[in-house]
């Protein structure tokens, strides 16, 4: 609260009080203020001056928007301030802080000044929320008297920096100990408010008052100091242009229920934050509450995230860089019900994504039902985008310092006129509005002629005229010329390299400055004024703001990197860094080694770096590969690392730092994997006590990347030793000891699965089995999810070697495990689900029809009840419960339920690839698949047509962007079609849907023959009757005789005696019948 801001207001009713909320704009009581257009008078208590002020907006006197604005109209008022932030409470906690400040009649005297009281107290969130009233429980005693808080009202409440309130009343019954205020949301709900807010100056943003301690606050509405602050996505000084489809989409994301996860990536520049400011503000305006959390914000902070009770975004930018905050805010809205959506800003979408999903399993609930958006450059015309840029920069620079002076808006219609070549740079958003800006400046402040053949881009551009904003405010500081300019503009790149530092590290930081290490304290803190000059920051954890956007100081960076006339600011900073500024500052460097016009220099020097510091910087370059665009300089030097050091803890905490599913660290896995097996070898033969688990362990490492790599044989080969060694230390009666040689029995089952000793396989997953069993009947919290495992996989191996019945047992205990601890631990519910489908899709492999609904039932039952609560995180699963559910209830007769399921399931998946397409497509079309076999059963053939006619679209359409995946889809829905067409008397329009069938099994079965060939057995015994159907006795004998040929192949493997198979005979009958029919010729 700021006391220039405090006024009073005299309306024609009487006295109030009053808070500026724009530079011309009160806001007041309504039942002060009395209706829109009558005149007021307002002053500010303590100092001279009357102004005339007239009512613009009214709320209804004493009813629940009981609040006015008035415009101070008066010539001699002086507009000054900025927009006032609002705020509304957004959880149901108790105990929030909160303040006024007026005029009430409790301080005044005759005769004397009027006087101020500035009063404290507490708000609990769900006091009189059914009225739209938020009740301020003051501190201190209450006063005495009969009306000890009039003129009290009008005054403004807020909670920290928020204005959350209007006060209305002092209500009967507390005994002056509590005040009624106006909720500024319920204001904020009023179009005509909002209307006359952003008329006059205000902003109609709100902002969640127990979000408030984690959020990183927009700077739109503020003034920018520097050119480059212009650029800054959130501050919006440009108009917001396109991009409607994205919006479309966020927009129908936003509306569904529960708990979601948008993934939003692209390369910078390409316009992801401002339309994440575009939806927020949207939102915002109905009524959701918005927040962007701090990258620094604590996980305790971030908790408050899943009390919240109104609707709210959660936008994430940099998401990349923030694995584990997100993992944590992940965890926590898990099991929420409530309406959160959080929406993640990244340049890419790759490992770092798949390492968030392996976080937990809650968190892999939220990122496997994400939706996941590559953001497309954006299409409007270039020169259109760079006229409306040039405008509104135009505009802006006047406000800023020396702004005046210039001729803006001439040098804007200039630059407009001019003829532009568009160049391929100027692709992205950023870089059109950099180049705009850039010619603004150039145009009314000229900079020196660059250096003879420099590449540059619009970013050295600005950066130059950015260069003289640091020059000019280092000379007024008195900075200069006792310090050195590339000294200062260090500072600045530190700050882009490791994060503006928090208040009480200012000093500590800019000591580790190459020049400012032996600095008095006066002139270190002359630099910091300087920088906060500079870049300001409403962020008040932090001293200044950082050289924004990414782009520009990313150019900055690699200009230093290139700059051989003085020490790297960089390499001065690496020997005192941590982790966390290591990720920070190998990010920055490899971005700027992206960038093609500084050369391949900058990403030399960065490899390097890293080699020679790799004790620092190789766990967090491991870290920064899977989050940046181009990671080569990273993995080059990580490689050469695996293969030259003889540090074997570095080689093990570089292992351990890998994610265990990577694409692109996968060459460096391996090359780590290898590296570490010969190394422990020779450990364990000088001290074996103590290394020969840590060489089982990198051996079971190294056959995990083997077989990640398709090195099945080798992969074996590392693993069986691995175990070998292990059994030599599982004789210790310890728990870790026996875990350890259960985990590598099972990854030892995996491997000779995969090279085809499948008996081999059963007995090591048994032994592991087995281990697990007792383990987890001493510690079933620490074992039981890896036995469930482990029975599935003894499953999988029992089906494998055709021991159907046997395989049903290992299944039912895992069942019967995760029962038991899903009833103390509901988290456990989804994995239970997915035990009891897998043990219903047994029973119907094994013909045990009748056993099958059982489970899938209650697999479904539970599937709803988490969907109910976490839609987008278990809807998927629901819809693949119903569609399983719906073919075991067919298997048993009872087809209209098993109807409902399948509507249910279709209803589900449409939805589904509603708000997420090209991801539920296959989905749909199966479901439709099933649903007409269902509407068959039911008599209802028309809607059987449609339903398989549009499945066979969807699939027809999956299997040209991808063959391999959806060929055998399709193939068996045309023989669908084919037969359905065919019954109601069309052979003819059925023959060639069954001719595609066919030919499409022909090549799956060339393939892969063991998986295919029944079904083209089928495709053919349809066609040959669909010929005999259509009087094509010619092509008919033709299937027959391939039907035959393949039926004798099939027999000759499966069968002793080929021509013991009654169908092979029966098909040559009907070959003789046809061929005794008399032909067409014959017959005429």
């Amino acid at each position: 609260m700021n006391w220039d801001k405090v006024v009073a207001v005299t309306g024609s009713h009487g006295p109030g009080s009053g808070y500026l909320v724009g530079p011309r704009l009160v806001l007041t009581s309504g039942h002060v203020a009395r209706a829109e257009g009558c005149a007021v008078t307002v002053f500010r208590p303590g100092r001279p001056g009357e102004y005339a002020g007239t009512v613009v907006w009214c709320g209804t006197p004493g009813g629940r928007d009981d609040a006015a604005l008035v415009l101070l109209d008066d010539p001699h008022w002086v507009p000054a301030g900025e927009a006032v932030p609002w705020g509304r409470t957004v959880t149901h906690r108790t105990g929030i802080s909160c303040a006024c400040w007026g005029v009430p009649n409790l301080v005044q005297r005759p005769d004397m000044p009027v006087e101020v009281s500035q009063l404290s107290g507490l708000l609990n969130a769900g006091d009189q929320m059914v009225g739209d009233r938020y009740v301020m429980q003051l501190d201190g005693h209450p006063p005495d008297g009969p009306s000890p808080w009039g003129g009290l009202s009008g005054a403004a409440v807020f909670c920290g920096d928020l204005l959350t309130g209007v006060i209305t009343v002092d209500p009967a019954g507390r005994a002056h100990a509590a005040l009624e205020a106006v909720p500024a949301y319920v204001l904020l709900r009023d179009s005509q408010f909002r209307a006359r807010l952003a008329e006059h100056g205000g902003s109609p943003m709100c902002r969640g008052v127990e979000l408030r301690e984690l959020d990183d606050p927009s700077p739109r509405g503020t003034t920018a100091v520097t050119p480059a602050g212009l650029l800054a996505a959130r501050r919006a000084v440009v108009p917001f242009l396109g991009r409607d489809e994205e919006l479309e989409e966020l927009l129908a994301w936003a509306a569904l229920p529960g708990t979601g996860v948008w993934l939003l990536h692209g390369p910078g520049g390409q316009g992801k934050t401002r339309l994440a400011q575009q939806f927020g503000e949207w939102l915002a305006e109905d009524g959701w509450a918005v927040v962007w959390p701090r990258a620094t914000a604590a996980s305790e902070q971030l908790s408050v995230i899943a009390d919240v009770v109104a609707p709210t975004l959660v936008v994430v930018d940099y998401a990349e860089g923030r694995i584990h905050q997100l993992a944590a805010l992940l965890s926590d809205l898990a099991h929420r019900g409530h309406r959160v959506k959080v929406l993640l800003l990244a340049r890419t979408g790759g490992d770092w994504w798949q390492e968030l999903a392996a976080s937990g399993d809650a968190v892999a609930d939220l990122t496997d039902t994400a939706v996941v958006r590559r953001l497309p450059l954006l299409e409007p015309n270039d020169v259109d985008l760079y006229t409306v840029a040039v405008d509104a920069y135009a505009a802006a620079l006047r406000d800023m310092p020396g702004g005046p002076d210039a001729a803006w808006a001439a040098a804007a219609t200039r630059l407009n006129r001019a003829e532009r070549q568009s160049t391929p740079e100027d692709r992205t958003v950023l870089a059109v509005q950099m180049t705009a800006l850039a010619d603004l400046l150039d145009a009314t402040h000229p900079t020196d002629e660059p250096p003879r053949g420099a590449p540059r881009g619009p970013e050295d551009r600005v950066l130059d005229h950015e260069r003289r904003h640091w020059q000019s405010l280092a000379r007024a500081h008195g900075l200069l010329p006792g310090l050195s300019l590339p000294t200062l503009i260090d500072t600045i790149a530190a700050a882009a390299l490791l994060g503006a530092p928090e208040r009480q590290a200012v000093d500590a930081f800019l000591t580790r400055m190459p020049g400012l290490s032996d600095q008095p304290l006066d002139r270190l803190d002359a630099v910091r004024v300087w920088l906060t000059g500079l870049y300001p920051t409403a962020d008040r954890h932090t001293a200044f703001g950082c050289l924004q956007p990414d782009r520009l100081a990313e150019r900055l960076v690699g200009r230093l990197i290139l700059d051989r006339d003085r020490r790297h600011v960089v390499e001065t900073l690496i020997p005192h860094i941590g982790y966390e500024e290591a990720t920070s500052l190998l990010t920055v460097c490899a971005r700027a080694a992206a960038r093609r016009t500084l050369g391949p220099r900058v990403a030399d020097t960065l490899t390097r770096w890293c080699v020679d510091h790799a004790r620092t910087l190789a766990a967090p370059a491991v870290a920064v590969a899977t989050r940046v665009e181009s990671p080569a300089p990273l993995l080059t030097a990580l490689a050469r690392v695996a293969h030259e050091s003889d540090d074997v803890e570095l080689l093990r905490v570089l292992g351990n730092a890998l994610p265990v599913s990577t694409e692109v660290l996968s060459g460096v896995a391996l090359d780590l994997a290898e590296a570490l097996v010969p190394r422990y070898r020779q450990a364990a033969a000088d001290d074996p006590e103590r290394y020969t688990v840590a060489l089982a362990m990198a051996l079971l490492g190294l056959s995990d990347r083997r077989g990640d790599a398709g090195h099945h044989q080798e992969a074996l080969e590392a693993v069986t030793e691995g175990v070998d060694l292990l059994r030599r230390t599982a004789h210790s009666p310890t728990e870790p000891a026996r875990a350890e040689l259960a985990l590598g029995l099972n990854r030892l089952a995996n491997r000779l699965r995969d090279t085809g000793w499948h008996q081999e396989a059963l007995e090591a997953v048994t032994e592991a089995t087995d281990i697990l069993r007792d383990l987890t009947s001493q510690a079933p919290e620490l074992y039981a999810l890896d036995l469930a495992g482990s029975l599935n996989t003894l499953s999988a191996c029992l089906a494998t070697l055709r021991r159907h019945e046997d395989s049903l047992a290992p299944l039912a205990e895992a069942v019967d495990l995760l029962r038991g601890l899903a009833e103390e631990e509901p988290g456990y519910l989804p994995a239970l689900a997915d035990a009891l489908h897998n043990l219903a899709n047994r029973y119907s492999q094994l013909g045990l029809y009748e056993e099958a609904p059982v489970p899938i039932s209650e697999s479904v039952d539970i599937r709803h009840a988490l969907a109910d609560l976490h839609p987008d995180a278990h809807m998927p699963g629901l819809a693949i419960g119903l569609n399983t559910l719906a073919i075991i209830l067919g298997d048993v007769g009872r087809h209209e339920e098993a109807l409902a399921a399948i509507t249910e399931a279709e209803r589900l998946f449409r939805a589904m690839s509603e708000s997420r397409p090209g991801v539920h497509e296959n989905d749909v079309a199966r479901a439709l698949h099933n649903l007409s076999g269902g509407l068959q059963q039911s008599g209802r053939r028309a809607e059987a047509l449609t339903a398989i006619t549009e499945a066979v679209q969807i699939r027809r359409a999956l299997a040209e962007r991808s063959p391999e995946a959806h060929s055998a889809d399709l193939a068996m829905s045309l023989h669908d079609l084919g037969l359905q067409v065919s019954s109601t008397g069309a052979a003819e329009a059925a023959l060639p849907l069954f001719a595609e069938c066919v030919m499409l099994r022909m090549d799956l079965a060339q393939a892969l023959p063991e998986a295919h060939v029944h079904d083209l057995v089928w495709g053919l015994q349809s066609y040959a009757q669909c010929c005999i159907d259509a009087g094509r006795h010619d092509l008919a004998v033709s299937a027959i005789d391939q039907l035959v040929d393949l039926r004798r192949q099939i027999a000759e493997v499966e069968h002793d005696h080929a021509t013991q198979d009654p169908q092979i005979e029966k098909a040559l009958d009907v070959r003789a019948s046809l061929l005794e029919q008399p032909t067409d010729e014959e017959t005429a």
